[in-house]
């Protein structure tokens, strides 16, 4: 019986531990928010929402370390208008972040935050930029309409290049994306990979 309690209050030390390291957003009050609203897509434009696993890696780069970012994701919407969660491996929400044409706004359980752009926000909360809207027409299988890209061969819609991301679809059926941005003088090299639940 001891051996048993000490085993139990081990777990409950670790779930702690872990809980304390995650950032949970504050739960909602009756107070209004203001609410980005959801866009009518023709279908052959939107196929979301998709839900499913992000591996994000940094390179070295200046004074900057190495590292790595994993999460689970639920991403909706549009280029235009959309919404994106984020939350730790274990569950635990991080971040909630609304868009539209003119700005974007991060949701924390520090309150809300506004950023000019999408490119400006992922800085802030991965430490690198990513395409969230080229990222979404990838999610459904090919390159973004709205950006230019080139085909690797020429016209290879499975593996690309677009908003300065290589890009890797060919096991998309799976469920599995790969893209990279080469490093250069001017930035680092990032590596993202996602695996899409459903």
């Amino acid at each position: 019986m001891i051996l048993l309690r000490g085993r139990i209050v081990s777990a409950l030390a670790i779930a702690a531990a872990l809980g304390g390291c995650a950032h949970p957003v504050a739960p909602k009050t009756g107070a209004a928010t203001p609410q980005v609203p959801q866009p009518s897509v023709p279908q052959a434009l939107y196929n979301g929402p998709w839900d499913g696993r992000m591996s994000l890696k940094l390179a070295a780069f200046g004074k900057e370390a190495a590292k790595g970012v994993q999460l689970t994701f639920s991403l909706d919407g549009t280029s235009q208008r959309g919404t994106l969660d984020l939350s730790t491996p274990l569950g635990t929400r991080m971040a909630s972040v609304q868009w539209h044409e003119r700005m974007a706004v991060l949701r924390t359980s520090d309150g809300e935050r506004p950023f000019d752009s999408l490119d400006e926000l992922t800085r802030h909360v991965l430490g690198e930029a990513l395409p969230i809207p080229a990222l979404m027409a990838w999610l459904q299988g090919g390159p973004s309409p709205d950006q230019p890209w080139q085909g690797q061969p020429e016209g290879n819609r499975q593996q690309f290049t677009q908003a300065g991301w290589q890009v890797d679809l060919r096991e998309r059926g799976s469920g599995y994306i790969d893209a990279q941005r080469p490093a250069s003088d001017s930035q680092r090299g990032v590596t993202l990979k996602v695996r899409i639940d459903r």
